[in-house]
């Protein structure tokens, strides 16, 4: 009885040891698939990974080494991150980047799991810094080269069974994923930049850039009727000079103001800071949120352009309107978003906008075209005008 007790004993405890195992090896991919929104640090998201996949494989240390970086640009700086297992008596050298290269060049050239035994570190004669293994998986998806490799070595085992090289590369495909998608959306923040710095620069040409050529015509101007002795019309154009000035004064403390200025939680929040800045500036013009009933928020990006179209056509209202009154709605309705900025003044025809008013609509239409959103103006000549925006209300974030 005490030869088949024994045996029970044992066969019990390899059986919980493996279910400890797995347990650990479900909790590193449960890690995987909880902790990878689009907002998560992927350096603290991998090491902390590799916590995980150190204990659930039962490793000395797990290293994660990726050559191009998170970022993989010009002046990309190589990843590399590691967990060893703490009072291990294993070797106190981890592979150096040397050795990683050398290792890295051999996946690139295979594509494949390396697995390497009795590896030394040190000098030859040194013993105390031998692996027994050392396994290599690459971070690929199919049809694409590896973009780093998971690096895992240990020194009580004397080979990786196949369902911890099952695990380790479903964990590497996953990781090589959210590298994918990290870098694609470095690429399309790139490109947003860009395409700011292309809206900015239009802006100040057709807004700035405008004004400045007309109070250099002015100023001409304004020369000759001095050395003519023509004080009337010397002081006629030296007031329009000086309302363009307070005009465009007013136009770039605006802008500075909204390139400063962060986004507020909520949408609701941010549009009453605007019409708060709106009322410090436009003097004795109304002006009032008079309907808000939008659930959830937009992505910062949506939300900063729907901004910025609102203090555009606030800025041509205190500009252009000679408006007593603005309001601006916004509501949702039938699976859209609805926002309105409507004024009392004395409204337009389209041969009779001026030109700065005719480029901040351009901008705006620009700006809606560019989070999918329908864009429309309705004026008519002492009827005010109204701008309205009409996006889909799956844009918002989920909160």
């Amino acid at each position: 009885k005490t030869p088949l007790l024994a045996s029970l004993l044992d066969f019990s405890g390899q059986a919980i040891e493996t279910l400890r195992l797995r347990d650990q090896e479900m909790a590193a991919l449960r890690y995987l698939q909880t902790a990878t929104g689009p907002k998560s640090d992927l350096s603290v998201l991998f090491n902390n990974l590799l916590g995980n996949v150190q204990k659930a494989l039962d490793t000395d240390f797990a290293l994660l080494y990726i050559p191009g970086g998170i970022r993989d640009g010009i002046a990309a700086t190589p990843l590399l991150l590691s967990q060893t297992r703490q009072n291990s008596n294993a070797p106190a050298e981890t592979p150096n980047l040397g050795f990683l290269e050398g290792l890295w060049k051999s996946i690139q050239a295979s594509g494949q799991s390396i697995s390497l035994e009795n590896v030394n570190l040190g000098a030859a004669q040194d013993r105390r810094e031998m692996w027994k293994v050392l396994l290599a998986v690459p971070l690929g998806l199919p049809d694409s080269n590896p973009a780093g490799m998971l690096v895992l070595g240990s020194n009580t085992i004397q080979t990786f069974a196949e369902r911890q090289r099952a695990l380790l590369e479903t964990i590497a495909a996953q990781l090589a994923l959210l590298l994918q998608n990290a870098r694609l959306m470095v690429q399309l923040e790139y490109q947003a930049v860009l395409d700011e710095r292309t809206r900015l620069a239009r802006e100040i040409h057709d807004g700035l850039a405008q004004t400045l050529a007309f109070l250099k015509i002015q100023s001409a101007q304004m020369q000759n009727y001095l050395s003519r002795g023509e004080t009337e019309r010397l002081t006629s154009t030296l007031q329009s000079s000086y309302r363009t000035l307070s005009d465009a004064y007013l136009d770039a403390r605006q802008a500075i103001d909204n390139l400063r200025r962060a986004p507020s939680s909520s949408l609701r929040d941010w549009l009453g800071d605007v019409l708060a800045d709106f009322r410090e500036s436009a003097g004795n013009i109304e002006a009032e949120l008079t309907t808000f009933e939008v659930s959830g928020d937009f992505p910062p990006t949506i939300q900063a352009q729907l901004i910025r179209i609102v203090q555009e056509a606030l800025s041509n209202v205190r500009k252009h309107a000679q408006a007593s009154r603005v309001v601006i709605c916004a509501r949702e309705h039938d699976g859209y978003i609805l926002l309105e900025v409507r004024d009392n003044g004395i409204g337009f025809t389209p041969d009779s906008l001026e030109a700065s008013a005719r480029y901040g609509l351009r901008g705006m239409r620009e700006r809606s075209e560019m989070i999918g959103a329908d864009f429309q103006i309705s004026s008519q000549p002492n009827q005010g005008t109204l701008i309205s925006l009409r996006l889909p209300a799956r844009l918002k974030e989920e909160v």
